[in-house]
Formats: structure tokens, C-alpha cells, sequence
């Protein structure tokens, strides 16, 4: 089958109207996927994820019917070569004898689905499933979409009696040019029985992903935002704010990632500060639980910039530090900035799905693949590559491109977003 073109939906998936969704992975790894669940959602398929629960919760608890952590002794087997739990069913299991979960959750799980009954003061942006109880297993035909780098899991899935179920690939193949976001929207959409969005994501299969800042990859399907924080959360955001003496105009700042290779380095991130702050708008840093190194880095500029006499450059008053938001508050406070700016980051790709205008910064990972998905994207890369990076696809390489990024290549992108907004 040439690369553009989609393959018609299977004649077993025309019945289906519940799917379980398999899919581990951090936030990046969830909000990548969210336009291919929305898309499968638009269909009123009603969605079971066996993924990261907190996650979940916390961001998109319109979209899924049930939510189970893979944490949780009814799914960890998925991910292991342990046998299924015993009632779960059994390799040679028919579609009729087998069983099949209807309920992942319990009834506790149940109304944490509610976006009306989230707990906004829970976990910070670094959750962990929380699922700690075993749900009872109910009879039901259901259809499960396995998203992982692993297929011995959907051969797992369909021992224990899903049908029918379908393997997605985590990641596109290297001859294919889209994004991790468009890949899973082109695999879903085996699964998908009438969504306009698919044909661009077909029509794009051939882009070039040499593109300049990689926007070239913004896919006319991936333009749409994919979460939509709770008045409540946008709420708390704006307290946090006040209480940090910051104002409505603001842009957010997360300097880090899930690795230090991916890192532009912080005094650049402080340099944008300085000039966000010049320009009128509030520079407010983010960090999270893994982000201990980077905040004794920002305190240390700070007390540099003091010693000189700057009052601009992220000290208390010009780039408040918020640590260890929970993740709904988070999601509200992105959701209103001027602008956000980091890293290629799991908070990057938040950012993206909020619709929030997002600046990311690329160096040993390339826009390519791992551009997120959302209607305000821009991406910044090296001038020029190395033979390690131009060539990554998975993991981010060890190489010095992403120094090569100069604070006024991301400058000019940034005020380029604020002036195209009206900031």
C-alpha cells in the first residue's frame, strides 16, 4: 500500500461500538494520541482506556466510558509474559466463551470519571497511576486498539477474548513523514468508520519533513484542540497566579524534559524571561518533581542576576517559579498564557492539545516525529544537524545541535506568536 494511502476500515469494526484503548506511556505519550481517540470518539464509540490513569483523569475525563491504570492486577499481564489472571479467559478461548471486560474501574474510579468530581488538589504533573483495588469483570463483546512498540501485547489482548482488535504501532516507520500524533490518527483510523480529518492525514503522507521548524507536519487534522480544562481548574490556575502577584498576560516557561539531551540550557530559557518580561508580558517558570536540578539552576541565575543589579531576568518578581502543580491546575494556568515555551517535553505537547500558541525547542529529538499536535504549534531546530540527530527517530541522541539553537532564533519565534495574537 503506497504511504499516503489509508486502509479501508475492516468489515468487523462496522458493529463495534465499545473500544478498549491499550496504551502505556507518559503524558507525552497520552496527549499524543488524544486526536486519534477524539477522532474515534466523534463516531459514539464509547472508549474503556487500560493506560495512564491519573493521567487521564486529570485531563480528558469527558472522553473515556472507563478508566483502569495498567498498574492495576486485571491489566498488568498485558505487559508481561505472565498468563492471564484467573476468569480473564484463555488462549483458544472462542469469542463467545471468552470474557471481556465492560467496567475497568471501581465504583470509587467511577466517579473520579466525572469531570464535575476531579480533585484538583491531588497529585502533581508528575502523576502515577493511582488504581489500587481490582475491579469485578463483567460479560461483554468488546473491540480493543493496542497502541504500543510491543505487539506480543495485542496477541495478549485477543487471547483473553477481545474482538476484534487491532495493533497500532507507538511509533511511524522511518520511510513514513508524519508525526508520532499523525501516525496514531492514520492507525486508528483502520478502526474508523467515517471522519473527514483522515483524508488530510492521508494527503500528508508524502510532506517533505526537512520543512523549516518542522511546521510543514502540522497536519490540517491535528489543528483542532484535544483538552479542555474544567472551569474549576482554570479557576485555581488564576488564584495561583494572583498569589504569585502575576497578571493575565503571562507566557509559561518549562525549561525541562523527560532527559537532559533534550534540554536547551537554562540561562538561554532566563534570557527569554528578560526579554518576555520587556515586552510586556509575565515570564512564570514551571517545574515539576524531576525538575530539582533545573530549579537549583534557575535560583542560581537569579541570585546572579541580583548580584548585577538586574531585576529582569528570573528573580521573584519577573519569573515567578511554580513547583509541582497538580496537573489539572497546570492545565488551566497553560491554557490562558500568552504563549507557552519549552522543551520537547510531555508539558509541550500539553501545552499544543490545550490550543495554547506553544514554542518548542528542538535539538537532539527532531520536529518531524515529535512535533505535537494542536492549532498554534512552532517548532525551532538547529540550522543545521549532525548525522546522529537528522537521523533520530525514537530516543533523543547525544550531540550538540541543540546548543546551536541561539536565544534570538526562539526570540523571534516567540514574539513572531505574541505579535500574530495580539500579546
Amino acid at each position: 500500500m503506497p504511504a499516503g494511502e489509508l486502509p479501508a476500515p475492516a468489515e468487523e469494526w462496522r458493529s463495534v461500538s465499545d473500544i478498549t484503548i491499550v496504551r502505556a506511556g507518559a503524558l507525552g505519550d497520552f496527549v499524543a494520541t488524544l486526536p486519534a481517540l477524539r477522532a474515534l470518539a466523534g463516531e459514539n464509540r464509547r472508549l474503556h482506556l487500560v493506560g495512564n490513569a491519573s493521567v487521564a483523569r486529570a485531563l480528558t475525563p469527558d472522553l473515556f466510558a472507563s478508566i483502569r491504570s495498567i498498574e492495576d492486577p486485571t491489566a498488568a499481564f498485558l505487559f508481561d509474559d505472565g498468563a492471564p489472571p484467573p476468569g480473564l479467559g484463555h488462549p483458544g478461548d472462542s469469542p463467545r466463551q471468552a470474557r471481556r471486560p465492560v467496567s475497568l474501574r471501581t465504583d470509587s474510579a467511577a466517579e473520579t470519571n466525572r469531570a464535575d468530581s476531579v480533585d484538583y488538589g491531588a497529585a502533581p504533573f508528575s502523576v502515577e497511576p493511582t488504581d489500587a483495588a481490582v475491579a469485578p469483570l463483567a460479560w461483554m463483546e468488546e473491540a480493543a486498539i493496542v497502541i504500543a512498540l510491543d505487539p506480543a501485547i495485542e496477541r495478549r489482548v485477543g487471547a483473553v477474548g477481545w474482538r476484534p482488535t487491532l495493533f497500532v504501532p507507538a511509533h511511524p516507520p522511518p520511510e513514513l513523514a508524519l508525526t508520532v500524533a499523525a501516525h496514531l490518527v492514520r492507525g486508528a483510523g483502520r478502526a474508523t468508520l467515517h471522519h473527514p480529518s483522515l483524508a488530510h492525514v492521508a494527503k500528508s503522507a508524502d510532506l517533505d519533513p526537512s520543512g523549516v521548524a518542522g511546521t510543514a507536519l502540522c497536519l490540517p487534522s491535528l489543528d483542532q484542540p484535544t483538552i479542555y480544562p474544567h472551569p474549576d481548574a482554570i479557576a485555581r490556575a488564576d488564584g495561583v497566579r494572583r498569589d504569585k502577584g502575576v497578571g493575565a498576560r503571562y507566557a509559561t516557561i518549562h525549561p525541562g524534559s523527560g532527559s537532559p539531551r533534550k534540554n536547551w540550557p537554562i540561562d538561554r530559557f532566563g534570557a527569554i524571561a528578560s526579554l518576555l518580561h520587556a515586552h510586556g508580558v509575565e515570564p512564570v517558570f514551571l517545574t515539576g518533581p524531576a525538575d530539582g536540578d533545573l530549579r537549583r539552576q534557575i535560583a542560581a541565575i537569579a541570585a546572579l542576576a541580583a548580584s548585577r543589579g538586574a531585576s529582569t531576568i528570573v528573580d521573584s518578581t519577573a519569573a515567578p517559579v511554580l513547583d509541582d502543580l497538580d496537573l489539572p491546575t497546570l492545565a488551566g494556568l497553560i491554557s490562558q498564557a500568552r504563549c507557552h515555551v519549552g522543551n520537547d517535553s510531555g508539558i509541550s505537547h500539553l501545552a499544543a492539545g490545550l490550543g495554547a500558541p506553544t514554542v518548542v525547542i528542538y535539538g537532539s529529538t527532531r520536529a518531524a516525529r515529535w512535533l505535537p499536535a494542536g492549532p498554534y504549534v512552532t517548532a525551532v531546530e538547529p540550522s543545521a544537524r549532525c548525522p546522529l540527530c537528522a537521523a533520530s527517530e525514537r530516543l533523543p541522541v547525544a550531540c550538540d545541535c541543540l546548543a546551536t539553537v541561539s536565544v534570538e532564533a526562539v526570540w523571534r519565534t516567540i514574539a513572531a506568536v505574541l505579535d500574530g495574537e495580539g500579546a
